[in-house]
């Protein structure tokens, strides 16, 4: 193929490896090549095999002659083909192209931030439901012992503990006073460790009338008998058991 066959300049830019208009511009301006326009149509420009050559050894491209036969057959049809048919509508085809891909892109976009919104709402729940969790297990009767206010607790049972690491507290040594009260209760036909609700109260810094009215109400269980003093009146005691109650009980009590 000789050095007075030419290539539209679309044509051309497809046989130096599918370059853009800018590029191609650029590598002309660069080479000092200025396009020439198509005797049959001046409206189409082209640059000579020979200049096509050097374009492509500058660049380092290696031109096929099959490609050059395929650019010289549609050189031919886009001499045949309507004005809008040659390089204008390879920018309107560039165009369409970019606006696509553009449209594609957006549309990824979004699909992917709905799919991030989504999956951060899950995350969201998902914390949420373990904080409370958390807090129902911190607020649950029992898991917590009641404060210590005094340094002698009588006969006082040791609490539930949920956790097996914390502490446990066990009663202390009983006072004078206490082992007095206890020889009472067994006197009275009352199981170890109970102990009068009077001094109960006291140990535990609770109102003996709201232990009172509540027994009376049957809210709490405890032992009724006769005080030693005066046979014709009672005292209230309460056992272990019972006392674990009424403890557990003023915990409800608090909270509400």
């Amino acid at each position: 193929m000789g050095a007075h066959t030419y290539y539209p300049l679309g044509q051309a830019r497809t046989m130096l490896g599918k370059i853009d208009w800018k590029t191609l511009n650029k590598w002309l301006n660069a080479a000092g090549i200025t396009p020439e326009p198509d005797p049959k149509d001046n409206r189409i420009k082209r640059i000579s095999r020979t200049q096509l050559v050097r374009l492509a050894s500058l660049h380092g491209i290696t031109l096929l002659e099959s490609d050059a036969v395929t650019l010289t057959r549609d050189h031919a049809v886009a001499l045949l083909l309507p004005p809008e048919a040659g390089e204008q509508a390879e920018v309107r085809l560039e165009a369409f192209i970019e606006a696509a891909v553009e449209e594609r892109l957006e549309e990824a976009t979004g699909r992917l931030d709905a799919a991030l919104q989504h999956g951060l709402q899950e995350i969201k729940q998902e914390l949420l439901t373990v904080i409370q969790d958390v807090f129902k297990q911190i607020l649950s009767p029992g898991a917590m012992p009641p404060p210590l206010r005094r340094e002698e607790r009588v006969g006082r049972p040791v609490p539930f503990v949920s956790n097996p690491h914390a502490p446990v507290f066990s009663p202390p040594q009983q006072s004078e006073g206490a082992l007095r009260q206890s020889k009472l209760s067994q006197e009275a036909g009352l199981p170890p460790n109970s102990l009068p609700v009077h001094g109960f109260a006291e140990a535990h810094d609770i109102p003996y009338e709201t232990l009172a009215t509540a027994i009376e109400r049957n809210e709490l269980r405890a032992e009724n008998r006769p005080m030693e003093s005066n046979a014709a009146q009672s005292s209230f005691y309460f056992t272990a058991e019972q006392a674990e109650a009424a403890i557990q009980w003023w915990l409800e009590k608090a909270r509400l």
